[in-house]
């Protein structure tokens, strides 16, 4: 795999453990909002990349098909500003964090990038 792609992949690596680091305090949705910007960015590009390579075997088949699954899926951007007014509220801030790791963990799209990174 193209050496760009595989550090563009570890960037979300590097968002889903930001994001599992958070604690859920005041100042945490902005961080929460700045990464799901980052991978959005980072998943766009890539798919984009594979696309143009042509790369065809079924682990970057899935890979593409399981970024495109949480980019047509997920926009967080209207809930995040919704919680706002929140900010000072742990629990809510838990919330959207852990909503957002679901999403980047559903149809196994971490391990499918984790996967990406070590094939050669």
């Amino acid at each position: 795999m193209d050496d760009y792609i595989k550090s563009l992949l570890t960037q979300t690596l590097e968002v889903h453990a930001i994001l599992n680091e958070l604690k859920g305090e005041p100042g945490d949705l902005d961080v929460i909002k700045k990464q799901v910007r980052r991978i959005e960015g980072v998943f766009k590009v890539v798919c984009k990349k594979i696309e143009a390579l042509d790369y065809s075997s079924d682990d970057y088949v899935e890979l593409v098909k399981a970024i495109k699954y949480y980019l047509e899926n997920y926009d967080f951007y209207n809930v995040i500003e919704a919680y706002k007014m929140y900010d000072e509220d742990s629990d809510r801030i838990r919330n959207m964090r852990t909503l957002v790791i679901t999403a980047l963990e559903e149809k196994d799209l971490i391990a499918k990038i984790r996967h990406a990174i070590s094939f050669d």
